[in-house]
């Protein structure tokens, strides 16, 4: 791409159109087609360019308005282009007899004698060479510009022609540059061309003296002929005779068009009596044509057409024209009754109301209609939800509506409950066609997919609440258009709707009277012994809700939704504050309400989980394994406290509700938690059923081996899942400890985090009754365990009439003390199998009575025999060392005092076959003592 051209000079600078000029530059073109536009004074001249070089072009000025311009040069290579210079076009002095190159206007002889001040025919004027001194240099540029120069000579001109032509403006324009010898040379030309100018004119007339001698005979015969004429005319001139002939055809030529003239007139007559009688016309067919624009709909032009003959013939006195105004006002008497009853048929949209309004007005009715039409809107939306009311109370006779895919008229009520109330339909009322107000999808929704059972109730309350979002905010924005004065807009001119502060205190009694309709219809249906409710005329009782409120927990937080969720739609509309108290009280109250039954349903259920426990154990971190009961007590509680939480929101309720909420919710909580507690204690001490067995127990005079199978004896019935009675509590009291070291503390966090003034003496309080619980289980599991323990150390004493006083040395240690091992080697394992914390403080305890049992029985013996005394020993060391790792201080000085009671071992015989015997026994029972040695190492 080249640079654009750039004019730096022009010669000449000035001129009339036509003027042949030359152009320099830079950049002007590659060649003649590189150049696609040249404009000198806006004037389009590229047809007569002629394209030198890239810095020379020649061409003619067009026909330009007067003043200077730029000189614009357009290139394919460069675009458009600029200058640096500007051209003069000058007004062009026309000429019979000079060679233009543009077309000029023909002028009149006389105008052009006039403008040059001579009263002498025209002749040739001195035709203006471009260089009238004969240089022959081009001409680009001057040392003074344009306003100098006509600063210089305020009232010259450079131009040779002009009658205030000042030859220092044309040498300093054009020759400020010019030799002094050069000037002189020119001086020399312009005498010369002057005197050869002199001669133009003769020579010629010398050239057209033929011409001028034509004219000469011809205004000769003209002369004779008029002479002859005058001589040979009887008396008078002849131009008094033209004179006559003139007249006469005048006379001739008014009688021709008399006829004609008379026929247009009466022409104009019947015009103007059409136009009349047209206008007439409207006002005999208008009676017609509103009763045709009524039918069709179109009411602007009924309201229109009644205007515009108000217009023309309201102040008229002809009969019939009277008689026909007054036929129109009956027919526009009847169309405001049409429209008023359109503007009471409800529901219509709020553009539709407006327009009857609107309409109403234009047409000059006696009333107000924006009143009357808010008084109506009012008292339907009354009727409406009262309607509502009255048609779910009569579908209240069967409590629930069961959902069943197969009822037509049910799929319809789930249908409207889902889609959120697309259109209301009543008996009495009709169809309220609203859009839906919720659009996310509500419990109510989520009941009807499961097949839940739907209260009446609820889906009165869901459809109350949507009526009211739809219905009382164009009821609203109708009334503030009302009051604002810009309920009929600009469209009726000064027509305009004139509302006074009274009714304006009215409409907000209305808005009043609305809401708290709205709270009583709500109250009603949950509060039947509220004040509110015993203050409503006793018509309007009418039927009642049969169904009970106990029972609905589940169903009144979707309630609260609705009823905060219009709330929350009704503050966006900045209706009064005192319109929405009775709502923002009716929140309250059902939050209250919602709360107790919550709460009740959710002790009723915490009360019955001991059905839902299917005794399937699932390993917890730091408790061992616990059944889903603690799990589904915390959800309950979680879910209900997650209920509270979505109704709890700031600004609905005053401080004091909120209080007595909170305070009453920690009481609830409390109830929850006994309930459970006692649901745990029914777990643990439910009645003996067919079932119940005590597993690890074996009868008197059972072996190893026997012992053994007990251990590897599933400890879960095949038939209903349900553990033996020493399982189930040891069960049960590993989800008591879960649910104090973990559930408890959760719930009291969870609830103190939603500012639920839980103490920590309440705290402290439920903690200590799982503990007595706890207290409890363990000691029913103890006792279940240590009897047949105890059972085995004293029949296996005695057994086979061992006197200790008259016995045969030791050979092995006897079977009783491994029957215990044996039985606390199944405690063992079923007590790890559900916790391994529990293991120390069992066998603890177990081996505790175990030493007491053992040291009570020692005691009774009076008399000791050598081998008695070996036998006591190794019985109690076999014992002692194969529960070390469980050996409390308690048991260890019930040994010592057992060990008080039986003589001392002396002789080396004895000891060493004491030693034998103990290796034996631990290599025979080294399987046996390893699951204690284990904890032994862990201790």
């Amino acid at each position: 791409m080249r640079p654009p051209p750039v004019v730096t000079g022009i010669s000449p600078a000035e001129g009339p159109p036509g003027t042949k000029v030359i152009i320099r530059g830079e950049h002007l073109g590659v060649n003649a087609k590189d150049v696609t536009g040249l404009t000198i004074c806006g004037a389009n001249c590229l047809l007569s360019a002629d394209y030198k070089s890239a810095s020379k072009i020649i061409a003619r000025t067009g026909q330009a308005p007067q003043g200077k311009g730029d000189v614009i040069v357009t290139t394919r290579s460069g675009g458009q282009g600029s200058c640096t210079v500007q051209f003069k076009s000058v007004m062009e002095v026309p000429d019979p007899l000079k060679e233009s190159a543009v077309w000029l206007e023909e002028i009149d002889p006389e105008e052009l004698r006039a403008r040059s001040g001579s009263t002498r025919p025209v002749s040739p004027q001195i035709n203006t060479n471009q260089d009238p001194l004969g240089t022959g240099l081009d001409i680009v540029s001057s040392k003074f510009t344009e306003e100098q120069l006509e600063e210089f000579y305020p009232e010259g001109s450079g131009i040779i022609l002009n009658e205030n032509f000042i030859p220092g403006w044309f040498l300093m324009g054009s020759h400020s540059d010019t030799e002094f010898n050069t000037l002189t040379a020119g001086l020399k030309y312009l005498r010369h061309e002057e005197s050869r100018r002199a001669t133009g004119p003769l020579a010629f007339v010398k050239e057209n003296v033929g011409t001028f001698l034509d004219a000469v005979d011809t205004l000769r015969c003209v002369q004779h002929d008029m002479l002859r004429d005058e001589s040979t005319c009887d008396g008078g001139s002849i131009v008094e005779k033209l004179e006559s002939f003139v007249q006469g055809a005048s006379k001739n030529a008014e009688g021709l068009f008399q006829d004609v003239l008379g026929r247009k007139d009466d022409a104009d007559r019947t015009r103007n009596a059409l136009n009349v009688l047209q206008r007439f016309r409207f006002l005999f067919s208008l009676p017609q044509c509103i009763e045709r624009n009524i039918q069709q709909g179109d009411y602007e032009m009924v309201i229109s057409d009644y205007g515009r003959a108000k217009s023309l013939f309201a102040g008229t006195d002809i009969k019939i024209f009277k008689r026909v105004l007054q036929e129109v006002e009956a027919k526009i008497e009847s169309f405001r009754q049409h429209l008023k009853l359109k503007l009471a048929d409800l529901p219509s949209p709020p553009e539709e109301q407006k327009r009857l309004i609107r309409y109403l007005v234009d047409l000059d009715y006696q009333g107000d209609p924006a009143w009357e039409c808010l008084v109506l809107q009012k008292d339907w939306l009354l009727k409406l939800m009262t309607t509502c009311q009255e048609d779910h109370k009569s579908k209240d006779s069967v409590p629930l509506l069961q959902v069943d895919s197969s009822k037509t008229e049910l799929d319809i009520r789930a249908s409207r409950s889902v889609n959120a109330l697309g259109s209301y339909h009543s008996e009495s009322l009709g169809i309220l066609g609203v859009p839906p107000a919720l659009n996310k999808t509500t419990s109510l929704e989520r009941n009807i997919k499961s097949g839940t059972s739907v209260p009446q109730r609820v889906v009165f309350v869901e459809e109350l609440s949507e009526l009211l979002t739809e219905a009382l905010p164009d009821l609203w924005k109708l009334g503030q258009a009302y009051f604002s004065e810009t309920l009929i807009g600009d469209s009726s001119g000064s027509k305009q709707l004139k509302p006074t502060a009274q009714k304006q205190k009215s409409f907000e009694e209305m808005i009043h009277d609305v809401t708290s309709l709205y709270a009583d219809l709500v109250k009603a249906a949950f509060f039947p012994s509220s004040p509110a409710v015993l203050n409503v005329p006793a018509k309007e009782k009418q039927g009642s809700w049969h169904s009970p409120v106990e029972g609905m927990g589940a169903w009144l937080p979707s309630c609260v939704r609705y009823v905060r969720s219009c709330l929350e739609s009704l503050q966006r509309l900045t209706l009064p504050p005192q319109a929405l108290d009775a709502i923002k009280k009716l929140v309250g109250d059902l939050r209250m309400l919602c709360a107790k039954e919550v709460f009740k349903e959710a002790t009723e259920d915490i009360k019955s989980l001991h059905c839902s426990e299917f005794w399937s154990l699932e390993l917890h971190e730091n408790v061992g394994r616990i059944t889903s009961l603690p799990l589904m007590f915390e959800n309950i509680v979680m879910e209900t406290l997650h209920t509270l939480r979505e109704m709890a929101l700031s600004g609905e309720t005053d401080k004091r509700k909120n209080i007595q909420l909170k305070t009453d919710a920690v009481d609830l909580f409390k109830e929850m938690f006994q309930a459970f507690i006692k649901c745990l204690h029914h777990l643990a001490f439910q009645p003996d059923q067919e079932s119940d067995k005590v597993s690890l127990s074996s009868p008197k005079g059972s072996t190893g081996s026997e012992s053994q199978e007990n251990l590897e004896r599933s400890s879960l019935s095949t038939e209903d899942n349900t553990p033996d009675v020493d399982e189930r509590l040891l069960i049960v009291l590993n989800n008591c400890r879960y649910v104090r070291n973990s559930v408890l503390p959760k719930l009291v966090d969870s609830f103190r985090n939603n500012d639920y003034p839980i103490s920590d003496k309440l705290k402290k309080d439920l903690t200590s009754e799982v503990c007595d619980l706890e207290n409890k289980i363990f000691k029913e599991y103890i006792d279940q365990k240590a009897e047949p323990l105890l059972t085995h150390v004293e029949s296996g004493m005695t057994i086979g009439d061992f006197k200790w006083h008259n016995c045969l040395p030791p050979k092995d240690v006897r079977s009783y003390v491994k029957d215990v091992i044996m039985s606390l080697v199944t405690v063992h394992a079923q007590v790890f199998a559900v916790s391994e914390e529990l293991v120390s403080q069992v066998l603890s305890r177990l081996t505790d009575m175990l030493a007491d049992e053992f040291c009570k029985l020692i005691s009774g013996v009076k008399t000791f025999t050598s081998a008695g005394a070996v036998t006591a020993h190794l019985e109690a060391q076999a014992i002692q060392e194969a529960l070390a790792a469980y050996l409390s201080q308690h048991a260890r000085d019930s040994f010592q005092a057992a060990f008080s009671k039986v003589p001392s071992i002396t002789k080396d015989s004895d000891k060493r076959l004491t030693e034998a015997l103990m290796t034996t026994f631990k290599r025979r029972m080294r399987f046996q003592l390893l699951c204690f040695q284990v904890d032994m190492e862990e201790l």
